[in-house]
């Protein structure tokens, strides 16, 4: 088996972990199955594949929390720079990256206005593309590591909040803690989402044609 990389560790197993240990606090019956207590060598390896298991679930409730919070905020902000929704690079960027677009990627007759959400989102890919075969994407790799870390924590406290109102709802002080830290997650998912756009499209500008 290859070695966890950075996605994989940050964005997929903390969030598992989070979602198993507050599961087996929960429904403290099962906590032996879930190899939470007294954890040999044998037992860590089965609890670290679990955990790593539950955080592709969390990641799959994710998905739907992206969607929903994206839908609210008028897109994901790599879309933002074609609707200029959210003027988060400034007007004058905004038409560097309109006029790189034309240049590097061979589109010259390429415009914001005229470009719909399905043809950016690949012209998005083939820039970050660019951005990554110069050896530039680190940094956008990062933000997107840890944009992907708060999603799943996101979706872990929200499905630890739900599992608490179902179990014992006389207990609404944790379900309360646990909407809260979810909220504060998806605070963070949505600055990280910020920050990988602003990353990719500063990068691509930074690139001597």
């Amino acid at each position: 088996m290859k070695e966890f990389n950075y996605y994989e560790f940050v964005g997929v197993l903390i969030p598992g972990v989070v979602l198993l240990y507050g599961i087996s606090l929960i429904f403290a019956e099962i906590s032996p199955a879930l190899f939470v207590q007294n954890l040999s060598i044998g037992g860590f390896g089965l609890f670290f594949v679990l955990a790593f298991a539950f955080g592709h679930l969390a990641h799959a409730l994710g998905n739907s929390l992206e969607y929903v919070w994206w839908k609210i905020c008028g897109g994901m902000p790599t879309d933002w720079i074609r609707t200029g929704k959210f003027d988060f690079l400034g007007q004058k960027t905004r038409e560097a990256i309109e006029s790189r677009v034309r240049n590097r990627i061979g589109m010259p007759d390429f415009t914001f206005k005229k470009v719909n959400s399905k043809e950016w989102y690949s012209i998005v890919r083939r820039v970050y593309a660019a951005v990554e075969g110069l050896g530039k994407g680190k940094q956008a790799d990062i933000f997107n590591s840890n944009y992907s870390l708060f999603r799943g924590m996101a979706t872990a406290f929200l499905s630890l909040a739900g599992f608490v109102v179902l179990d014992c709802p006389k207990n609404w002080e944790w379900a309360l803690g646990c909407l809260i830290a979810s909220l504060v997650a998806v605070y963070r998912m949505n600055k990280f989402g910020k920050n990988y756009a602003r990353e990719v499209f500063i990068q691509f500008l930074e690139i001597k044609t």
